[in-house]
């Protein structure tokens, strides 16, 4: 399948579900032994899970924010987020294209909140600035 072929799967969901909810469920830090810098690398790793219960599709995103000096961890970050979608009735869809919602809308409508929970914590940790990226899905 293509990327396009997941974005139009992507689309048609999208253009019925409703957000119900998105929340933090759980978050965790750890400081590293490496020296506090303000030059460092923050890496991102993102484990998506989705189910359809219903009309309800639930979402469960892992996410593990790494923040490395060189090839020191400085200071991670582990989170879970849990975002809720309600489908209508009568709505049918494949599991392939569950994914592809769940890899395009999903991960673009709870990036943000990871970016600001990263940003925020780590700050209070009295770190430099930590920016995660702004999440890049291909181009069509």
């Amino acid at each position: 399948m293509s990327d396009s072929d997941s974005v139009q799967d992507a689309v048609r969901i999208g253009g019925a579900a409703t957000l119900l909810h998105i929340g933090l469920t759980r978050a965790s830090f750890k400081r590293g032994s490496g020296a506090i810098t303000s030059l460092q690398t923050v890496d991102v790793k993102i484990m998506p899970g989705y189910a359809l219960h219903g009309a309800v599709l639930d979402c469960q995103l892992k996410y593990e924010v790494r923040v490395r000096s060189g090839r020191a961890n400085v200071a991670s970050l582990g989170c879970e987020y849990e975002a809720q979608f309600e489908l209508p009735e009568e709505f049918t869809c494949t599991d392939t294209e569950l994914v592809a919602f769940g890899n395009v809308t999903v991960l673009r409508a709870v990036h943000p909140y990871l970016r600001e929970l990263a940003s925020s914590s780590f700050a209070r940790l009295g770190m430099p600035p930590v920016t995660v990226d702004l999440l890049k899905i291909p181009v069509l």
